[in-house]
């Protein structure tokens, strides 16, 4: 009977110590968790995230530089959406007939023989008017234009900054046109 009873207080106690050792294997992973946790909350919190799409065009600090909130720390330039400029003679329209009036923009792309069309909106009309050469006083006219990837591609866009186009605004009384650049 001896033999019995310490095999039965050695099973009783190896119960006792498995119940022991996966508590604390619980804890062991509840604080792997939180580490967990934790270093996923670091890295959230050092993301940096842009408020837009767009494309890099320079990243200012150098890899593994610090830098505080409020840094500036990449250029981006928003290239699903471009901003027309040009100007109208005050003369001929008033910037309440231009206002959040519709617009078509024609570029003559290289290698494209037909001027490329875009569609969009004016989104700002200067309240004042400025002398252009030659005596004629106008005013800033800038719409918002979508778009376009180069057909086949996934982040070459038809449209870019610095083209020279020709914006035509959708009037009340007819059809405004005048140079603008994007």
């Amino acid at each position: 009977m001896k033999g019995s009873q310490l095999d039965y207080e050695r099973a009783h106690l190896q119960i006792e110590q498995s119940k022991i050792e996966r508590k604390i294997s619980e804890y062991t992973a509840a604080a792997k968790s939180a580490e967990v946790a934790a270093a996923k909350e670091g890295i959230a919190h050092r993301q940096i995230k842009s408020p837009l799409d767009g494309v890099v065009l320079e990243v200012i600090p150098h890899e593994g530089e610090w830098v505080k909130p409020g840094d500036t720390v990449v250029q981006i330039v928003r290239m699903d959406r471009l901003k027309i400029e040009g100007h109208l003679n005050s003369s001929k329209f008033l910037p309440h007939e231009i206002r959040d009036r519709r617009v078509t923009v024609s570029v003559t792309l290289p290698g494209h023989p037909e001027p490329v069309q875009f569609t969009g909106k004016v989104t700002y009309v200067s309240p004042l008017d400025e002398i252009a050469p030659g005596g004629t006083s106008q005013f800033k006219v800038r719409a918002e234009v979508e778009n376009r990837l180069v057909p086949g591609t996934t982040a070459d866009w038809l449209l870019r900054p610095g083209f020279t186009a020709t914006m035509t605004i959708d009037t009340t009384g007819g059809m405004a046109k005048l140079g603008a650049r994007d």
